[in-house]
């Protein structure tokens, strides 16, 4: 049942990606940026985002950016290789 629950908040997590919770600004329009959790890339106007470690990491949904704050460690190891 723990498996279960785990993939159908995992797939919910993906679905989110596509929210339209993006947003265009001039200064950075034309950056392409990665989420670290579900590896969606698109332009840098995405407004959800968190600085950890010195380093700014933007996401496609408020869901992605959740995952990447409960465990950021997991992410960045994920990130230096």
């Amino acid at each position: 049942m723990k498996k279960l629950l785990l993939a159908s908040g995992i797939l919910l997590a993906l679905a989110s990606c596509n929210s339209g919770t993006e947003q265009a600004t001039p200064e950075n329009a034309t950056a392409k940026v990665l989420d670290p959790v579900c590896k969606m890339e698109k332009d840098a106007s995405w407004t959800e985002y968190t600085e950890t470690h010195g380093q700014i990491f933007y996401f496609c949904s408020p869901v992605c950016k959740e995952q990447f704050d409960k465990d950021p460690h997991k992410y960045l190891d994920a990130h230096a290789h």
